[in-house]
C-alpha cells in the first residue's frame, strides 16, 4: 500500500470515526433528556410560575380553570421536555348555588340516575397496587365501585359498566364510546361520568378536607363536543358547590382538546380521582364527599327546574306535601279555565254552534226551574 492510498484510507476512517462519535454523543444526549423528562406535563404562567401538572397530553388551545377560579389558555407546548406555557385570560365568575332552604324541605327526591364507566381500565395506584398500570381491571375499578356505592347512598340509581377498552392508547375513547352510548340508550342517566386517575406528581393531589387527609378530584371537560357549553356550566357548578361544602376537594377544571364522548349528555364529566402517586386509600376517602356534591348540584338544578318548565331536572324531583296538592289544584283550575276560554271563542266565531249553545242553556235553565211533584 503506497503512502497516498494509506492517507486516503486513514482520512476515510477518521471521518467515519468522527461521524460515529457525533452520532453517539447525540444519542446519549437524547437518552439523557428522555431519562430526565417527566411522565407528566407541567404548565407554567408567562411569568414562569408553575400553574398545574397533567399526566395526559396537553395541547395548544387547551384551557385551565385554577383552584382560585382563574382561566388560562395553553399557548406553548414542548413535547420533548413536556413544559408548557399558559397565558391568563380572565377571572371566572362562578355560578351562585344559593337556594331557599325551605324549598329543599318541600322537595321529595323520586328519581335520579348516574351512568359510570372507565375509558382507561388499566389505570392503577403505584403505592397501593404496586404499579401504575394493570392490563385489565386496574386499581381504578376499586375507585369506580366505591364512587358508585357513594352515589347510591345519595339516592342515585347507578349503572356501572365495567367493559374493557384496552389498550390504553389514542383509540381508547373511540372504544369506550360504545359503552357510553349504550349507557345513555339503555338507562338514560341524568349524569354520565368517566372515572380516571391522573399521572401527575403526588403533591398535585394531596389535600386535607375537614381535617381528613384525602385526594383531590379534577374535572375535565372536552372542548370538541356539541354539549361543551352545557357540560362546562355543569363543571362550574360542581366546583362552586364543592368549594363551598368541602374546600380543597375539587382541584380544578381542565378544558381539553378532545371530546371525551361528552356530546352524548349535557351533564357529562371526566373525573380524575387523584394521581398514580397517591395511595388509593386516600382516593377512596374522596368519593363520599364528591358524591354528596354531585347530588347537591342536581338537587339545586331540580329546584330551579321545578319553577322553570321544560328543564330536565324536573324529571327526578317532585314538589311534596301541601305543595304538591296545591300544584294539582292549580293545574286543574288552569285546565278548566283554558277549556272555558276556548269554548267561548268557538261560540263567538261559529253562529251555528252559538245558536245550539243558546238552545242548550235555555233548556237547562227551563229544566232547573220546572217544579217537580
Amino acid at each position: 500500500m503506497n503512502s497516498k492510498t494509506f492517507l486516503k484510507v486513514f482520512l476515510i476512517l477518521l471521518v467515519v470515526s468522527l461521524a460515529l462519535t457525533l452520532m453517539l454523543l447525540a444519542l446519549n444526549r437524547t437518552i439523557a433528556v428522555l431519562a430526565q423528562s417527566p411522565d407528566y406535563y407541567t404548565v407554567y404562567t408567562e411569568s414562569d410560575e408553575e400553574l398545574c401538572t397533567r399526566g395526559e397530553e396537553v395541547e395548544v388551545g387547551d384551557s385551565y380553570i385554577s383552584y382560585d377560579n382563574k382561566r388560562y389558555e395553553i399557548i406553548e407546548v414542548d413535547k420533548n421536555s413536556k413544559v408548557c406555557k399558559a397565558k391568563y385570560v380572565e377571572d371566572v365568575t362562578m355560578p351562585s348555588l344559593k337556594i331557599n332552604t325551605n324549598l329543599v324541605n318541600t322537595l321529595i327526591e323520586i328519581e335520579k340516575s348516574a351512568g359510570l364507566y372507565m375509558t382507561h381500565n388499566d389505570e392503577s395506584y403505584i403505592l397501593s397496587d404496586g404499579t401504575e398500570s394493570i392490563y385489565g381491571e386496574g386499581g381504578i375499578y376499586d375507585v369506580a365501585k366505591a364512587f358508585a356505592e357513594a352515589l347510591r347512598q345519595e339516592g342515585f340509581r347507578v349503572e356501572l359498566d365495567e367493559s374493557l377498552h384496552l389498550p390504553h392508547d389514542n383509540l381508547a375513547y373511540s372504544r369506550s364510546r360504545t359503552t357510553a352510548d349504550r349507557l345513555m340508550k339503555d338507562y338514560n342517566p341524568d349524569v354520565l361520568l368517566d372515572v380516571h386517575r391522573d399521572g401527575a406528581p403526588r403533591s398535585a393531589y394531596d389535600t386535607v378536607v375537614a381535617g381528613e387527609p384525602m385526594s383531590k378530584v379534577r374535572l375535565v371537560v372536552g372542548q370538541r363536543n356539541d354539549n361543551f357549553d352545557a357540560n362546562y356550566q355543569f363543571a362550574l357548578e360542581v366546583k362552586a358547590l364543592g368549594d363551598e361544602w368541602y374546600p380543597g376537594l375539587v382541584k380544578d377544571i381542565y378544558l381539553g382538546a378532545g371530546g371525551y364522548n361528552q356530546d352524548l349528555s349535557k351533564q357529562a364529566l371526566l373525573l380524575e380521582f387523584g394521581s398514580e402517586q397517591v395511595e388509593k386509600e386516600l382516593v377512596l376517602k374522596s368519593v363520599v364527599p364528591f358524591a354528596n356534591v354531585i347530588n347537591g348540584v342536581l338537587q339545586r338544578r331540580a329546584i330551579r327546574g321545578a319553577y322553570n318548565y321544560g328543564t330536565s331536572a324536573n324529571t327526578f324531583l317532585q314538589i311534596g306535601n301541601d305543595t304538591v296538592k296545591n300544584s294539582v289544584i292549580f293545574n286543574l283550575m288552569l285546565g278548566l279555565g283554558t277549556f272555558i276560554l276556548l269554548f267561548f271563542i268557538v261560540v263567538l266565531i261559529n253562529k251555528k254552534f252559538k245558536n245550539k249553545t243558546l238552545i242548550f242553556f235555555s233548556q237547562v235553565k227551563s229544566g232547573l226551574f220546572i217544579s217537580r211533584k
